[in-house]
């Protein structure tokens, strides 16, 4: 055992620090020492400085014999590793296959079996559409189930309209590929009156009424209120087109919520 105690240098790569502790009559007692690294014993009992002469001469090869003999084996601890490229599928591939879609028919949704009953090709539709939008789109439209849910003259539960065919809740989150714990999370979301914070629509062939009604409002509130600028165009292509509108900067919020007020009690609501 080195005698030289450790100093307040670094050990460096080449040493190691060891500390002993020794029971005196009231006390505590610790030594530090300076032990090198290639006196180390690992398992098995061999030294550190021959695994790693022997790691040298035997860089290349595939297995643990000879050099290694005492360890127990790891798989670890091979020489050369072999690293697995694990390709990730994309969710709309692997929610569109043919083997997933053709699931749906064996699960159980309730005793009418809408899902048995719905076609293959209309499962595969819904499910492109649904996981070809972005994940706010998918969670709005999850929301929106609550409201479109109907009742089934003869049936107890309630319903709701796919392709043509009334389906039960069950069948609605089994033909879209959504687990039922994602499912209900929604519906209890949507139950305590939670909204989707991003709607991501504006400037869309069809966006949704509540997305019209806000932007009339705002164009009424502009448009009554605002200062066209004469000599700001906003210009499209070689031709200008509309002059620029800027509110007076006397606006505050609380004559912005009382304008707001004001169109809305005049406009009418719509329906989602």
């Amino acid at each position: 055992m080195p005698e030289e105690p450790c100093d307040e240098d670094p050990l460096g790569d080449h040493d190691v620090g060891v500390i002993f502790l020794s029971e005196g009559n009231d006390h505590l007692q610790m030594t530090t020492f300076r032990w090198p690294l290639l006196r180390v014993r690992l398992e098995g009992g061999r030294y550190l400085s021959d695994i790693v002469q022997w790691l040298s001469d035997n860089s290349n090869s595939d297995t643990e014999v000879g050099g290694m003999d005492g360890f127990p084996k790891n798989p670890y601890r091979h020489m050369k590793r072999k690293i697995r490229l694990r390709q990730s599928e994309s969710k709309l591939n692997k929610k569109t296959s043919r083997c997933d879609v053709q699931i749906v028919s064996s699960q159980r949704c309730c005793k009418y079996r809408c899902c048995q009953t719905f076609r293959w090709e209309d499962t595969m539709t819904l499910r492109r559409m649904f996981y070809s939008s972005p994940f706010e789109s998918r969670r709005e439209i999850a929301y929106a189930v609550q409201g479109q849910l109907h009742s089934v003259p003869g049936r107890t539960k309630k319903y709701i309209t796919m392709a043509g065919r009334d389906v039960c809740e069950n069948a609605w989150y089994i033909i879209h590929g959504v687990s039922r714990s994602a499912y209900h999370n929604y519906k209890a979301a949507a139950r305590g009156g939670f909204c989707n914070g991003s709607h991501g629509n504006t400037g869309m062939s069809r966006p949704r009424p509540r997305t019209v009604q806000a932007e009339a409002n705002l164009m009424t509130i502009i448009t009554d209120n605002a200062d066209r600028m004469p000599n700001e165009f906003r210009c499209i292509g070689g031709s200008r087109v509309n002059n620029l509108l800027v509110l007076p900067c006397t606006l505050n919020w609380d004559q912005v919520r009382l304008l707001s007020n004001s169109v809305m009690f005049l406009s009418p609501t719509p329906c989602d």
